[in-house]
């Protein structure tokens, strides 16, 4: 280590974070084991378990078995005390989760805004969410590590501002974080969505240390790249923004103002309008009920899922190619692997990866439960206020 760039309160700092890891990563552990897995001292482990007690973080949980002497003592994360605040902007949907420090939903809620509604008003109902959810759990702000918001469209993560969301009129550029911190005096990070939403996913499918990509198929369709198991964010934080890829240069025009995005092929959105087109209708069909006419084999159903799903391969089989990454997660298609969109994906994915990668693609569908639409933005949270600072090695 070079010690002109290391100094004692770094060193510090991160020796206790390293304990902290230790003692997360377990249900409970002896002083004993953290001096083993650690390769600290007895003394300094003592020394860093005492400060995290005191801050509340860490508690004793009881007593290990001992066939001699007096039985170890256990020490575990305390989940009364902090907790983060995840929230999902859909949109319209909004969906809002507190956790403990162990990632456990503690509270949760969602609420619906309307199109019609002014910014200012969709963010004043976001502020009394969050008050209400605090409220609920008889807490204060001084319990809250942080609040993180992953926001659909462009967001500016070095500067927590949530840059373009198309759907809301007059969005561009809000200072998210600058106006709730007003509100709430306590870490604020606004992030992609579909970034937050993959922690979440990654964490339901226990794929910690891999590589994959992760496309949450929503509103719009977003994408996550994850590689040794952490969060790729890119220099502003929107690396992945697979929905506004062009994948034909002369199709429809999109909200985003390019011509041919992959949203304007296999969006859920889209696949709808292409049905009412189709059969000249004038109300909307709901995309679930969609699904479950093209499970039916009804003709115009099944080929626009069948060409929405070309579409959308195709995307993915470029994101493949890019990054040499062959497992692909896509999040709410809501259909069985034998449904025809599922099939026209895969099928699209390996013949235009057929000449390059090594193995079949593999495109794993998941389904987030509603309630853990927010649990990524939370466990971000948690992420950030346990990761230890990284020493500097000398070369």
């Amino acid at each position: 280590m070079n010690s002109k760039s290391n100094t004692t309160h770094l060193i510090k700092t991160a020796n206790s974070f390293l304990v902290l890891d230790v003692i997360r990563k377990s249900d409970s552990v002896t002083v004993e084991d953290i001096v083993r897995i650690t390769h600290l001292s007895r003394p300094t482990v003592l020394s860093i378990i005492d400060d995290w007690t005191q801050r509340d973080v860490i508690k004793r949980s009881g007593y290990a078995e001992s066939n001699v002497g007096r039985q170890p003592v256990l020490y575990a994360i305390n989940n009364t005390t902090h907790f983060a605040i995840g929230i999902d902007f859909e949109f319209p949907p909004i969906h809002l989760v507190i956790t403990d420090l162990s990632g456990n939903i503690r509270y949760q809620k969602n609420w619906d805004c309307s199109f019609k509604m002014e910014k200012d008003n969709i963010i004043q109902l976001l502020i009394e969410n969050i008050q209400l959810a605090i409220d609920a759990l008889d807490i204060t702000c001084d319990n809250i590590i942080g609040i993180g918001l992953g926001i659909p469209g462009t967001v500016d993560a070095n500067h927590n501002t949530s840059e373009i969301i198309s759907r809301i009129p007059e969005w561009n550029k809000t200072p998210l974080s600058e106006i709730l911190s007003q509100h709430f005096p306590i870490p604020i990070y606004v992030r992609n969505d579909a970034h937050l939403m993959s922690l979440a996913a990654q964490d339901n499918l226990k794929l910690a240390n891999q590589d994959f990509m992760y496309i949450a198929y929503r509103t719009g369709i977003g994408m996550a790249i994850i590689r040794d198991g952490s969060l790729f964010e890119g220099c502003h934080g929107n690396s992945g923004y697979i929905g506004h890829t062009t994948v034909d240069i002369n199709g429809d025009l999109c909200s985003c103002g390019n011509r041919g995005c992959l949203e304007t092929f296999a969006s859920k959105t889209t696949i709808e309008n292409k049905y009412i087109q189709a059969r000249n209708l004038d109300t909307r069909i709901p995309f679930d009920t969609l699904l479950q006419l093209a499970d039916e084999g009804e003709p115009i159903a099944l080929d626009i899922f069948k060409t929405a799903g070309q579409y959308f391969g195709i995307a993915i089989a470029n994101s493949v190619k890019l990054l040499d990454i062959s497992t692909v997660i896509v999040d709410d298609l809501s259909c069985k692997e034998t449904h025809i969109f599922i099939q026209s994906i895969e099928e699209t994915v390996n013949r235009y990866c057929s000449s390059y990668a090594l193995q079949p693609i593999k495109i794993i569908p998941h389904q987030l439960k509603k309630e853990e639409y927010a649990l990524g933005a939370a466990l971000f949270i948690l992420d950030t206020f346990f990761q230890k600072p990284k020493l500097k090695l000398s070369v």
